[in-house]
């Protein structure tokens, strides 16, 4: 243990889940504080859209030859295998040892035959599912080379209690930040992955859309990109992620396979997100109750707060003590910043009139 003490942890953690950090930056933070605390070889945190499981963004605190295609290929080619991400996020405590899963014989795993183990000599991972309210909004592993001391209970417990404080990190990172306006599409933004992981076709759109989401230093198929890919080829998660850009901007990933192609091809597009994509976002990150979203929603189609009053049947007063509850648990001071925050800014270059 290096830099933090376990003791500190978790209020190390709060502090940081309640700095205000963008989703990015603060997985990045997270994880580090998680590294120096546990003693790791590696971890590898990211954030996940809530409606669909889909990764949205992700940090190694290691630079180690991990191909994102690749991990999400061996996290879903055996749907029986051993502490799956998957799987924990619908158990009541999202925590997994691989030792204890396996009854100490990790070789149980296909992805610790095949991938862990070979690739990169761990020998110990643990892995957690960052929810609030059951809403999953994230998750991170954690390893170790063979030869280290392994993961326990314990170990396993004091990371339950971190879960949730990571989860309420992420989610508030989503907000945090103006949402900068996406550039204009001049055609559809579409890629083709072929079976093997490579990008054989791609439309100017979609290399515009690429050059604005990607991180400098991951590949074409990079995490969300591949999560959605993996969704398609090993079915049971819709294939679709709202992700935000590292320029500010929000986009929509959907995948779907290609028919007419060589097995295996899935197309990926990028869309800009409606309101709908959005409001749905910020009522589960902020906890709106289904008044306080009706009231968002009407506050989104331009109406004062005596229409509001009228549609919903409530008194104006009971109208602005909604509002009040809404710019507080969003962040925003006005309906102005409200409705910018929740409707994407016309692309550059769009004349609206």
């Amino acid at each position: 243990m290096v830099g933090v003490r376990r003791r500190d942890l978790r209020a190390r953690m709060e502090l940081l889940a309640a700095a205000g950090l963008e989703t990015h930056d603060f997985l990045f933070e997270a994880a580090e504080l998680l590294d120096r605390a546990m003693g790791v070889e590696f971890l590898c945190a990211a954030s996940t859209d809530p409606a669909t499981g889909l990764v949205t963004a992700s940090v190694g605190t290691r630079p180690i030859e991990l191909c994102d295609s690749e991990f999400t290929r061996y996290e879903n080619a055996d749907p029986a295998d051993l502490n799956r991400l998957a799987e924990l996020a619908v158990r009541p405590n999202p925590v997994g040892v691989l030792a204890l899963e396996s009854a100490g014989d990790p070789a149980r795993s296909l992805r610790y035959r095949e991938f862990l183990r070979p690739r990169f000599d761990f020998e110990h991972e643990l892995r957690c599912v960052c929810r609030v309210s059951e809403v999953g909004w994230g998750a991170f592993g954690m390893y170790r080379a063979g030869g280290a001391t392994g993961f326990g209970e314990d170990d396993a417990t004091e990371i339950a209690a971190l879960g949730p404080v990571i989860a309420s990190g992420i989610r508030r990172g989503l907000l945090t930040g103006p949402v900068s306006t996406a550039p204009e599409l001049t055609g559809p933004a579409v890629l083709v992955v072929d079976a093997d992981d490579t990008v054989s076709a791609m439309t100017p759109d979609a290399s515009a859309v690429l050059a604005r989401l990607r991180p400098p230093s991951s590949g074409v198929v990079f995490g969300p990109i591949a999560d959605a890919v993996a969704a398609v080829r090993f079915p049971g998660r819709r294939a679709a992620a709202r992700v935000r850009a590292v320029t500010g901007e929000w986009w929509v990933v959907r995948a779907a396979p290609l028919t007419g192609a060589p097995p295996g091809a899935v197309a990926v597009t990028f869309e800009r997100p409606g309101v709908v994509d959005l409001l749905s976002l910020v009522v589960a990150a902020c906890g709106l109750t289904a008044r306080e979203r009706a009231v968002v929603d009407l506050v989104l189609r331009g109406r004062s707060t005596a229409e509001i009053a009228r549609a919903l049947h409530l008194s104006a007063y009971t109208v602005q003590d909604h509002l009040k509850a809404i710019f507080a648990k969003t962040g925003v001071r006005s309906r102005r910043e409200l409705v910018a925050r929740l409707r994407p800014p016309e692309p550059l270059g769009v004349d609206t009139n």
